[in-house]
């Protein structure tokens, strides 16, 4: 945990107790901090509101800009900031702003609090202003089909694509700007449908591609950002090399029998050690057509069976992966 202290000069980050502070890269002229989860907002003399996620070694600007800010009061989901103009919301972590000072008779606004289900305004002249919280709540909002995506075990160099879709649940015409992805380069997303704005119940379809080029367990996150609270997607996948490019998983013990089968196979193999352990079957494209197993698994000899019924005749590939070590071995689906 940190102190923070801003003044004329900047942003100042001190440690726990507060006797020994570092200026930060924030810019200067703070006259207000508020907290959000993991953003620091700053509220500058004239400048508008500056946005930290990074305890102020970086901060963008994040709206109201040319006003003075003089306080920040937070709920669950809105941010307000008091200002030389009133009050204004933020549901999207200051991304946007509205005005929210409906009969306020003083505009210069010196504290802010919340008490139950109301917000307090301190004005400079004209004493306390006050408004129930239901008539200020953010009028934006949206939902994703999927909150988050496992791509499953696919081969590197390969792609496999998901589709989702986003709906406009609130009762005004949302503005989706863009979508961007806090992770590697492994995961990737179809642009060519935004920004968009969508009618109240409207939907939009987007895809989201998993192209592996290299081998391990994969993350990232897809976030949608429009003027609604933001929308974080989770994503995993699992890449692994070609059959002559993996490491054993134990010498010879890796095998399938009957090896080519008809119907139905059984694959086992020996975990070196315990720990959490993935056991899936794709087919020549890289597709994952059956998950074996996934979970913990104590060291030794483990068989999982596999039935190809309803599948076509050919290759397919079982990827197992125990911990940091995986193996891949080929399986021969024949119709007889």
């Amino acid at each position: 945990h940190h102190v923070f202290l801003g003044n004329e000069d900047g942003l100042y980050k001190g440690n726990s107790i507060g006797n020994e502070f570092t200026l930060t890269n924030a810019p200067g002229e703070i006259i207000s901090l508020g907290g959000s989860d993991s953003n620091l907002f700053l509220g500058t003399d004239g400048w508008g509101v500056y946005r930290s996620t990074d305890e102020g070694s970086t901060a963008f600007s994040s709206g109201l800009f040319l006003h003075r800010i003089f306080c920040f009061s937070k709920t669950r989901s809105e941010l307000f900031a008091g200002t030389d103009s009133g009050v204004f919301v933020s549901g999207n972590n200051g991304a946007n702003w509205i005005p929210v000072s409906e009969s306020l008779k003083d505009s210069n606004i010196a504290s802010l609090a919340i008490k139950d289900s109301t917000l307090f305004a301190g004005t400079i002249n004209l004493g306390i202003w006050k408004r129930p919280l239901s008539q200020m709540t953010w009028p934006y909002s949206i939902h994703s089909t999927l909150d988050s995506i496992d791509f499953g075990s696919i081969l590197v160099g390969k792609d496999f694509f998901v589709t989702f879709s986003i709906v406009n649940t609130s009762s005004a015409d949302l503005h989706i700007s863009n979508l961007q992805l806090s992770s590697s380069k492994e995961f990737h997303y179809d642009s060519l449908l935004l920004p968009s704005t969508l009618q109240p119940k409207d939907s939009l379809s987007l895809q989201v591609a998993f192209t592996p080029s290299i081998s391990g367990k994969i993350f990232g996150i897809l976030k949608i950002l429009s003027v609604a609270p933001e929308i974080d997607i989770h994503l995993t996948g699992n890449a692994f090399q070609a059959p002559d490019e993996v490491k054993e998983i134990s010498k010879n013990s890796f095998e399938s029998f009957p090896n080519p089968f008809s119907s139905k196979t059984t694959v086992s193999f020996d975990a070196l050690e315990s720990g959490y352990a993935d056991v899936s079957v794709l087919n020549a494209l890289g597709e994952q057509v059956a998950l074996l197993y996934s979970g913990t698994l104590a060291s030794g000899n483990h068989s999982f069976a596999f039935d190809a019924s309803g599948l076509p005749a050919g290759t397919y590939f079982c990827v197992v992966r125990c911990g940091d070590v995986s193996n891949v071995i080929a399986l021969e689906h024949s119709d007889e």
